[in-house]
């Protein structure tokens, strides 16, 4: 199943437990194929150091993201949302056709589908799955 997960999902379920930590799981076990942009990585590599990660956990996620996403350069750029910075998440899931858009970002989740992705948090997300 093809998936788009938002950075604050990742940075959850890296640092906590709950529901994105079982999606982080599912992903690893490789029940998932997360979809990725360079733009989308940028960011969770920028938010990884606000929260002060060290370096070499930094280059270990990246190798992971790098070597188990599927990784698209979207073609289309997307001016739906109110915060501009979350089109990235739309464009990557058109370009890579993703089921879902996992997110905990009201600004992805009012919109609820987008062409043919659905935008859910985390805790549907794994009621679904």
């Amino acid at each position: 199943m093809k998936v788009v997960i938002d950075t604050n999902v990742i940075i959850s379920g890296i640092f906590w437990t709950g529901a994105p930590y079982e999606i982080i799981n599912r992903w690893r076990q490789k029940q998932l194929t997360v979809i990725c942009s360079e733009e989308v990585l940028s960011e969770l590599l920028d938010v990884l150091l606000e929260f002060k990660m060290p370096d070499t956990q930094i280059a270990a996620w990246k190798d992971f993201i790098i070597q188990n996403s599927l990784t698209v350069s979207p073609k289309t750029k997307v001016n739906i949302c109110a915060d501009k910075d979350d089109n990235k998440f739309l464009e990557a899931a058109e370009a890579g056709k993703a089921k879902y858009l996992i997110t905990g970002d009201k600004h992805l989740l009012i919109l609820k589908e987008y062409k043919n992705t659905k935008i859910i948090n985390s805790q549907e997300f794994n009621k679904k799955y």
